[in-house]
């Protein structure tokens, strides 16, 4: 039986994938090698710990590998821009082969893409592209708990399905600035979309989150 291995997405960017994503691999790293990877990333000029670096730092399985960032660009703008500027093609290939060897060490695997799932990686692939040839056992949704999560969730569903990608399930993470909509969009989005509400992620620290993720986990396995 191969290594599970699950894919965490996005509506978007700058919506919560990594603080969910920390705090999974703190849950799931208490009773197994567990390693997070996110292998590209953009932005990483800036001043706090890298995404990359912040799911290093909590994974319990280490390997010497160019993973678990391949691409690292210092602007933050799409990796397909990112990409043309810095003069360093993103080869989906490699990443996946990486990845698979890196399965083989461990107990589960949770690989983090960067923005939306239908953001650009290369002129011509998507992050849903490199999904699919990931294969991976799961694949979750963080949308952001605000206005705009309806719609944005509606739309990912059909194109992913379309896409050849079965999304296991959402997670609504609660925003920073909560509007009218907050609280009650999971709810909506449950009677236009038949993927499953896997649960909500509060704003707090990931230890704290981590406490609570038991029922979530059960939920993907």
């Amino acid at each position: 039986m191969p290594t599970p291995l699950i894919v965490v997405t996005g509506t978007g960017t700058e919506i919560g994938k990594t603080h969910f994503s920390v705090s999974l691999t703190l849950f799931a790293g208490k009773t197994q090698k567990f390693i997070a990877i996110k292998p590209i990333e953009s932005g990483s000029q800036k001043a706090e710990l890298s995404d990359s670096a912040r799911l290093a730092a909590v994974s319990t399985l280490h390997v010497k590998h160019p993973l678990p960032c391949c691409y690292s660009f210092r602007e933050p703008i799409s990796p397909s821009q990112a990409s043309r500027q810095e003069n360093l093609p993103i080869d989906l290939n490699l990443i996946v082969q990486e990845i698979e060897s890196i399965r083989k060490q461990a107990d589960g695997v949770l690989v983090e893409l960067p923005g939306g799932l239908f953001s650009p990686l290369t002129d011509k692939q998507l992050n849903v592209d490199l999904c699919v040839q990931l294969n991976p056992t799961r694949t979750l949704l963080i949308v952001p708990d605000q206005l705009g999560a309806i719609h944005d969730t509606i739309a990912v569903e059909r194109a992913s399905y379309r896409s050849g990608i079965a999304l296991s399930g959402f997670i609504m993470n609660h925003p920073k600035d909560a509007d009218r909509s907050t609280g009650t969009n999971a709810d909506e989005i449950q009677r236009h979309c038949s993927i499953p509400y896997l649960g909500s992620v509060p704003r707090a620290q990931p230890h704290e989150i981590a406490k609570g993720l038991s029922e979530l986990w059960r939920a993907i396995h």
